[in-house]
């Protein structure tokens, strides 16, 4: 199953690939939601850096690796990681538009590797439309940050 948007944003591609690239404040933020997050490798993100995290879901301790596998700054970041039987890969791309807008494309495509992955993943499909939304929005909203947060350090 697939998930793919595209969002053009108001900032340069400097800014959107550290945005991008800024795993502290995605660490951060899985923290406050109650993951543990593990980080394998040294600070930078970088061809080879790993992650564990450790979360409840359904009343079910889970454990996901994942691991940078592609990267070309300022350009394109590749991870893929692994939960329970459930592979996900996920590409970020950037397009420079113009000086001052990037083109942000973004696919996360997962693949069942389990008899129980397989009846999740099908039981998304039923749902595939209303995930497609929930999945722009989260895209959308974080491309409006960057494009915020891009704003304010002209202005400072």
């Amino acid at each position: 199953m697939k998930f793919t948007t595209r969002e053009d944003i108001d900032a340069p591609i400097g800014a959107v690939w550290t945005a991008v690239t800024d795993a502290r404040r995605f660490e951060d933020k899985a923290i406050r939601k109650g993951v543990q997050v593990q980080r394998l490798s040294e600070d930078a993100v970088d061809l080879g850096a790993s992650w564990t995290a450790r979360f409840d879901y359904r009343g079910i301790r889970r454990e996901m690796e994942s691991v940078v596998t592609g990267f070309e700054a300022p350009r394109l970041l590749e991870l893929d990681g692994n939960v329970g039987g459930l592979d996900g890969f996920l590409t970020v791309e950037l397009s420079e538009l113009s000086p001052e807008t990037t083109r942000l494309e973004l696919t996360l495509e997962i693949r069942p590797e389990s008899l129980t992955a397989k009846m999740l993943v099908q039981t998304m499909r039923m749902a595939k439309g209303r995930l497609d939304k929930r999945f722009r929005k989260r895209v959308r909203h974080f491309a409006k940050r960057i494009a915020r947060q891009a704003k304010s350090a002209q202005g400072a």
